[in-house]
């Protein structure tokens, strides 16, 4: 059931009048984590994942939007991104390894470079041929000439997972910045596979945690 224009007025003046921080709600923030860990995602997306009503999705997704921590992006549907995390050139690619043909072909080639016939083992043989043209025209592969044609990754895609995670500091430190506007302080407590851990002190205490290295996290590519 949706939250009729009442309520989601009541609740913004409660808010408000409490000093609530935005991401003092538990499922904002499992919302704004997933957001980071897989950029991109639409809002069914996000409910199969978390298990929430796609009602609530769609409402914590307004309030973030809202404060500018995310970002609604149209690209074959609505897509939602953190805010200053993802380069709008790369919206494709994180569209496609959001798809799970998508997912599974990019993270066989990180490994090393396949042939179609293995690559087609994983998904029909017209996605996989529809993968391989998407990253093609992202220019993000390479395919040897000769009988055996081999599909590769090449060295702009690495790149760009590098520059992601330099991407991913600055990103921190910008967001840390935004959440302590209210007179909250900031502190890491933690960090693991690119997740960091951070502790908010306030009218409210909570721990959220982020992800800085978006395009190593949404393949599973350890450091």
């Amino acid at each position: 059931m949706k939250i009729s224009s009442q309520l989601q007025k009541l609740i913004k003046e409660e808010e408000i009048e409490r000093g609530y921080h935005i991401f003092s709600n538990r499922h904002r923030r499992e919302i704004f984590r997933e957001l980071t860990r897989a950029p991109c995602q639409t809002s069914s997306s996000l409910m199969r994942k978390l298990g929430y009503d796609v009602q609530n999705v769609e409402w914590h997704l307004k309030r973030l939007m809202r404060e500018g921590f995310v970002d609604l992006k149209i690209y074959k549907k609505k897509l939602f991104c953190p805010s200053e995390l993802i380069l709008e050139e790369d919206i494709p690619l994180f569209h496609l390894l959001n798809t799970r043909s998508g997912w599974i072909i990019v993270r066989s080639l990180v490994d090393r470079c396949r042939d179609m016939p293995y690559l087609s083992k994983h998904a029909s043989r017209a996605t996989a041929y529809r993968v391989v043209d998407t990253l093609k025209s992202l220019n993000l592969v390479d395919v040897s000439k000769g009988t055996r044609k081999m599909i590769c990754l090449n060295e702009g895609f690495y790149e760009k997972m590098d520059m992601y995670s330099v991407q991913g500091s600055e990103f921190k430190k910008n967001f840390i910045k935004r959440i302590e506007k209210r007179g909250y302080s900031a502190e890491i407590v933690g960090s693991y596979d690119y997740e960091i851990i951070i502790r908010l002190s306030g009218m409210e205490n909570f721990t959220l945690g982020i992800f800085i290295s978006p395009l190593r996290t949404i393949l599973g590519v350890k450091k």
